[in-house]
């Protein structure tokens, strides 16, 4: 689970390094066994092995593998093979009379307090005697043992084989993984992991709230881990985004909260604001100079005109004078 993630992560955020803020809790945190020991004994060709303990937190879900056999002999091949998991505080001499946790037998009532969440997955027909408990709750502390039946002869409950559950309560908390620094306006994707082995249970629902998320991101979702895509904005820096997961129907739920760490925008404003200075002195600096240019210009053109009015006034005309006849010009015939 752990190299998947990583491999996940890798593909979403490149070769950014990556944050990791959460606990740390392997693989199988929904089940923590306190002894690893199993049951193997052979008694009268009848042998089981199942997990002596195991501990669950309230309101998760724990698969308990099993097998079993039982003597080739005393049924037959059209017998069906009935499998049943058994309280023992509630289990008497008189068993047809105590309801058991669990069943494939159609014809026997389970328990009301774990019927639809205690349930035989293996198939016993097969030699599997696997138990799965979901929404586990604290009254289900207590110690089972398994029974199978077929034919005239097998009727055997291997009380000597038992499984003592604890239920503990809920400390459990989602990981979320998400880059140590976050760029505005630079789409990321963050992810939510429960630790644990979901092998025949049902998965948790997801969900996320915070200013950043949006109501598309925050609506629930059923999966072994929730991927949520968002674009940070300058003002989700040291913002809380949550991750909750939600286990039952009875509202058992644990979250994590992080702060968002949005990375300072960067701004062009320092060489906008040079830029406009300089443009702004250049033109303070051409109202200023303008008026004495232009005076200067029209100085020294009115000059000119002065010095050469008084050339002209001086020297003698190249034409001459035009005689003029009443008329005509001169030199020009009338009619």
């Amino acid at each position: 689970m752990p190299l998947l993630l990583l491999l996940l992560l890798s593909l979403l955020w490149g070769i950014e390094c990556v944050g990791s803020q959460g606990s740390q809790a392997g693989a199988g945190a929904s089940t923590n066994p306190r002894s690893p020991r199993w049951y193997r004994d052979l008694v009268d060709g009848y042998q089981l092995q199942v997990q002596k303990s195991v501990t669950v937190q309230e309101g998760l879900c724990v698969f308990i593998p099993c097998i079993f056999s039982y003597p080739p002999d005393g049924w037959k091949d059209s017998d069906p093979v009935l499998g049943y998991w058994f309280q023992e505080q509630a289990y008497n001499f008189n068993h047809e009379q105590v309801a058991p946790v669990a069943t494939n037998n159609p014809y026997r009532k389970v328990d009301s307090q774990t019927r639809d969440r205690f349930q035989l997955l293996g198939e016993p027909w097969n030699r599997s005697c696997s138990l799965v408990i979901r929404d586990a709750q604290r009254r289900d502390t207590a110690t089972y043992f398994f029974r199978v039946e077929r034919g005239n002869t097998v009727k055997f409950s291997f009380k000597k084989y038992t499984l003592a559950l604890e239920v503990t309560g809920l400390t459990q908390k989602p990981d979320v993984y998400v880059p140590e620094t976050l760029e505005p306006g630079r789409p990321v994707t963050l992810l939510c992991v429960f630790p644990g082995d979901f092998e025949g249970c049902p998965a948790p629902k997801f969900s996320w709230t915070g200013v950043a998320v949006s109501p598309q991101g925050a609506e629930p979702r059923a999966s072994v881990f929730s991927a949520l895509t968002l674009t940070p904005r300058p003002q989700d820096n040291d913002t809380e985004l949550t991750c909750r997961v939600n286990f039952s129907r009875n509202g058992v739920s644990t979250m994590r909260t992080i702060r968002l760490s949005v990375a300072a925008e960067k701004s062009n404003c320092g060489i906008e604001f040079a830029q406009a200075a300089f443009v702004g002195a250049g033109l303070a600096a051409l109202f200023f100079l303008c008026p004495g240019l232009i005076f200067l210009m029209v100085k020294t053109l009115k000059r000119k005109a002065i010095k050469t009015a008084a050339g002209r006034s001086d020297a003698p005309s190249v034409l001459g004078t035009i005689p003029w006849v009443s008329g005509s010009p001169a030199g020009v015939p009338t009619e």
